[in-house]
């Protein structure tokens, strides 16, 4: 009624219809990671599947219906035909899209770490007789290189995710406060975004070798024979 008053009653409806529909968006798209992410975890792990799909929903629908906000001006932004001088960035990403992709990164973040999580569970810890044990297979009981590639796939997968928030992180220079003015200080410009592309290089690299098998097999080789493991 206050809002109706003052003739911004559709500013009130636009929160509340924003709050909703985006937090209904918000829990499909965390379910939808989450599926995919879990989809080596054998269905006669009922439970662990439920659980990890109801936290993609409850997280997802979080993120929607809190940063409602940062989704709407991502939705609407405008370029405003400004650069910035390091990375040549119209300063409209920095006002409307950055926001967004940071959200976004980190519900996938959380929710491939949950991912992992629930599949190291899945694999390796038993349940028999009120007892918790772990289990470890062995080459003779089952092909350990499918066993293991769902864990291996998610690992990919997370590795990846941190090369895109350090990526991310290039653009964050641009708010650096570590210099003597509010901004890239020569430092940021000159050993931190060379840093953050070196860094998002080496973990690109280390997802694709531990994601094939010829080159994860070479790698584990490599530290048996050097370790005499």
């Amino acid at each position: 009624l206050w809002f109706e008053n003052l003739g911004y009653a559709n500013r009130f409806w636009l929160i509340v219809n924003a709050t909703s529909l985006l937090g209904i968006a918000g829990a499909v798209l965390g379910f939808l990671i989450i599926y995919l992410l879990t989809l080596g975890i054998p269905k006669k792990n009922k439970i662990i599947r439920a659980i990890t799909k109801l936290i993609g929903v409850v997280a997802g629908g979080y993120w929607g219906a809190t940063s409602w906000d940062e989704i709407l001006k991502f939705w609407y932004g405008v370029s405003t035909g400004l650069n910035d001088p390091i990375l040549g960035k119209d300063t409209g990403f920095y006002l409307f899209s950055l926001p967004f992709y940071d959200g976004l990164y980190n519900l996938i973040f959380f929710l491939s770490v949950v991912s992992i999580i629930a599949i190291v569970i899945s694999a390796f810890v038993r349940i028999r007789e009120n007892n918790i044990y772990f289990f470890f297979p062995s080459e003779g009981d089952v092909s350990t290189d499918k066993y293991y590639f769902p864990l291996y796939l998610n690992c990919t997968v997370f590795l990846f995710i941190i090369a895109a928030g350090r990526f991310l992180n290039r653009y964050h220079l641009m708010y650096s406060t570590s210099g003597v003015a509010s901004g890239p200080s020569w430092t940021d410009v000159n050993i931190l975004l060379p840093a953050y592309t070196t860094v998002i290089i080496i973990l690109i690299l280390a997802g694709i070798i531990l994601i094939l098998p010829f080159t994860r097999k070479k790698l584990l080789n490599f530290y048996m024979n050097k370790f005499h493991l």
